[in-house]
Order: C-alpha cells, then sequence, then structure tokens
C-alpha cells in the first residue's frame, strides 16, 4: 500500500479496544485509555510533498500494527505533513514548511500550507504537554533532495553526545547523527523545545510513489516495528552498547541573508561532502566563510533557499 489506509486502521484499532482520534485529515491519534503506555510514539512524514518513501513505509506497517495492538505498549500518533505538496508530488506549494514551526512563525501567513502547519503544531503540542507518565519520542522521517554519501542519516536537535535515540538510531542501521543543538524553525527542533526526545531522519533520495527504493530502508523499518510492537525490550535495549553512530556537530548554519550570497561548492555536491581546511565555501556580505575544522563536511548545500533560510550546513565529527 502506497498511502496509509486510516480508516481501516483506525476501524481495526478500535475492534482491539483502542481509541482512535482523527485532529485532521491524515492526523491520527491511537491510545488505549485503560493503561499507561511506555512511551508516546509520534512519527511525521510528507513534510516536504515529494519525499514519498517513508509515506510508503508507514503505509505498509500500520494494519500491521493495529492487527497487533492488543499486545503494544505505547501511545501512537501519526501524521502526514503537507497534503497539498503530497498531492502535488512537490516539495512544498508556496513555502518550505519545515521552516514554519515555532513561535517566530507563528503570525506569518503563508497560505493554506500555514494553516497546515499550524494545525501540526498545535497537535504536537498538546501529545506532549499531554504525556506526563511516559517519554515522547518524534520522528519527524523525510528523504533528501541530493545524493548522499552517508545515504541514511539524522540531524537531532540535542548536543547529547550518548543518548537512548542516538543508540537506538545506531541499531536502527543509520549511517550518521548529527548534532544541531541550536533552535530553528524545523518540526523536529519545535518538538524538542516541547520536552518530547525528537530528530529528524533523512532516509533516502527523493522519489515518487511506486518508484522508491524500500531496500534502503530495511534496517530501519525493522527497527520501528520492533520498537512499537516491543516497546520494553527495544527501548531499553537502546541503552545498551550497540554499533557505534559515526556522530557530527554543526559547525557554521550558512543563512542565505542577501541576493548576493555565494555558496562557493559545486551545486551538484552532494550531502557529506568533505572539505579541506581553509577551503571556501561561502561569501556572505563579503565575508568569506571557510572550513576551519579537521574533517569537516557540508551537508543540504542550497544556495537558491528563500532569503532567510538555510543554504547549508558545515557539520565536523565529534
Amino acid at each position: 500500500m502506497l498511502w496509509p489506509d486510516f480508516l481501516g486502521v483506525a476501524q481495526c484499532f478500535e475492534a482491539k479496544g483502542w481509541n482512535a482520534v482523527s485532529y485532521g485529515e491524515a492526523i491520527w491519534r491511537f491510545h488505549h485509555g485503560g493503561r499507561t503506555p511506555l512511551m508516546q510514539l509520534i512519527l511525521t512524514v510528507g513534510v516536504h510533498g515529494n519525499e514519498t518513501a517513508p509515506i510508503e513505509m508507514l503505509g505498509r506497517r500500520l494494519m500491521g500494527w493495529a492487527q497487533r495492538a492488543e499486545s503494544l505498549q505505547l501511545d501512537l500518533w501519526v501524521a502526514v505533513g503537507n497534503l497539498d505538496a503530497v498531492r502535488a508530488g512537490q516539495r512544498f506549494i508556496r513555502y518550505d514548511m519545515n521552516r514554519m514551526f515555532g513561535l517566530d512563525n507563528a503570525l506569518h501567513d503563508w497560505g493554506a500550507e500555514s494553516v497546515r502547519a499550524r494545525l501540526l503544531g498545535l497537535c504536537l503540542g498538546d501529545a506532549i504537554r499531554g504525556a506526563l507518565a511516559c517519554p515522547t519520542v518524534h520522528l519527524d522521517l523525510h528523504t533528501t533532495i541530493r545524493h548522499s554519501l552517508k545515504p541514511t542519516f539524522a540531524i537531532l536537535p540535542s548536543a547529547e553526545v550518548d543518548s537512548p535515540l542516538l543508540r537506538w538510531l545506531g541499531m536502527a542501521g543509520l549511517d550518521a547523527a548529527v548534532l544541531s543543538p541550536e533552535p530553528s524553525s524545523t518540526l523536529s527542533s519545535f518538538s524538542a523545545q516541547l520536552g518530547a526526545i525528537s530528530c529528524t531522519v533523512e532516509l533516502g533520495k527523493v522519489g515518487a510513489f511506486g518508484a522508491n527504493d524500500l531496500g534502503l530502508l530495511t534496517a530501519f523499518d525493522q527497527a520501528l516495528d520492533h520498537l512499537v510492537c516491543n516497546t520494553a525490550q527495544a527501548w531499553p535495549f537502546a541503552r545498551s552498547a550497540g554499533r557505534q553512530l559515526p556522530i557530527y556537530r554543526v559547525t557554521h548554519e550558512l543563512i542565505r541573508t542577501n541576493e548576493q550570497f555565494e555558496l562557493r561548492v559545486p551545486a551538484e555536491a552532494p550531502n557529506f561532502q568533505p572539505l579541506s581546511m581553509g577551503q571556501l565555501v561561502a561569501i556572505d556580505q563579503g565575508q568569506e566563510i571557510r572550513a576551519t575544522h579537521p574533517n569537516e563536511a557540508l551537508i543540504f548545500p542550497n544556495p537558491s533557499v528563500a532569503l532567510g533560510l538555510r543554504a547549508g550546513l558545515m557539520i565536523a565529527p565529534v
């Protein structure tokens, strides 16, 4: 199944004695009111409309989780973000939804996408503030618009170099993690500021529905299924020693502040493009920005973003 059958999943959960509540199109909470969960898991997909692989993965998993509801020990929120962009097969319609979250953006009017972003923000806020007896883990699932030398990786709005989430991501087979503790207007940063254990997960490259290489997602997909179906074993297990995940930290956030901003790397540069010491990376208002750390690299290079948005992240190994 390429698109999640939310109504069918809701009916299946309800047949197992669970509550299924819709907070808007493709925003659902599945919970059992008769017991305290070990975890609240929030899964968001489609915040960029052309990043379809995580939507397909969710569509394949949801019914199986509903059918095993009697054994689940967590509450589950699922949401598809930018519905208009998903339907259009575009990254966004007017503006990047993953730059719309946070108090500073609440007053902006970017059309229907900002209305949808506000609804998502309200739902996540209610979910996180309402989960007092268990941790909330939020995984915002994406794919990248360009090739990556490390095909699967996570961006964590945290400075912690050792955490259950990092270890679980290692067990899930990701190729790298990037620590980016400075608050931003991304959805995972927003939920982290509200108290969730959050990250953005990049799972391969953009592809149309039915044309994705879901084999690239296999390890993560299986780890996610294990987390949902065996929460008591999966989350404490993440505290034990496991696969060592390469960890980077952000050394410089490149912001396109004006029309004269220049990104001095090739337009086709992949994520994790290595940078040599002293290499000129960008020119911002006449100021040169150079690589100053050993083994520094560049991710998300995009010189054509709107003014005020991120044109790339310079990162270095922890």
